[in-house]
């Protein structure tokens, strides 16, 4: 549960980010925090995402003060430890930093308690083509009941084993029109992680795409 309770007002753009199955909502203040949410939901070792999770009490110089990070990330055991994050734009960071290094350094005191680590993230490693790919498949997410069967895509991509999306689906037919039929399909198992792909790097219909581990020789 989260500490501090989320405010809406004119300067922020709050927001609730829907997670995979198995997780709570994650309540956001910005978009960055969003873009963050959505990139670390995707990875299939995070267990847990918590918005607000922690009150840190610290002293600057004679004052007594508080600071609620961002977000704690947990793992699947034995993956990483706990994450402990606050998230800042890069210019924010840099003309505020010596404001924020009492309740920074307070936080990665709390987090080495505990067995955490606290990280301070930006644009700068949030921002990325991973991102982007990962925006353009949630789309792809759910498919319409009228889809083409998997293995139509499957089948021949076990054939070429290391090819791109636009010799895959010239080699499973030479009409256009099907073609199109096929590339939301071949998205959403890209998606689903039943082919493979490089993220961090732009998707196009000439990225390299192969076959998930276990799948060469059959589903």
């Amino acid at each position: 549960m989260a500490v501090r309770r989320i405010p809406i007002h004119h300067r922020s753009v709050t927001g609730k980010v829907a997670v995979p199955s198995g997780m709570h909502p994650v309540r956001t203040e910005s978009t960055l925090e969003t873009d963050f949410v959505l990139l670390t939901q995707w990875d299939t070792t995070v267990k847990r995402i918590e918005a607000q999770p922690v009150r840190i009490e610290y002293r600057d110089g004679t004052t007594t003060r508080y600071y609620t990070p961002d977000f704690l990330v947990t793992f699947s055991e034995g993956h990483c430890p706990s994450l402990l994050v606050e998230i800042k734009y890069q210019a924010d960071l840099q003309e505020n930093y010596a404001a924020y290094a009492a309740k920074f350094a307070a936080a990665k005191r709390y987090a080495t308690e505990y067995g955490w680590t606290f990280h301070v993230f930006t644009e700068r490693e949030i921002r990325l083509p991973l991102l982007d790919n990962i925006k353009f498949l949630k789309r792809y997410l759910v498919l319409s009941a009228a889809a083409p069967p998997p293995e139509i895509i499957l089948r021949a991509l076990r054939e070429l084993r290391l090819t791109d999306p636009y010799t895959l689906l010239s080699a499973i037919t030479p009409l256009s029109e099907r073609q199109m039929q096929l590339i939301p399909l071949l998205w959403h198992l890209v998606a689903i992680r039943q082919i493979a792909v490089d993220l961090n790097e732009p998707l196009t219909m000439q990225s390299c795409i192969w076959p998930v581990n276990g799948q060469e020789g059959g589903l």
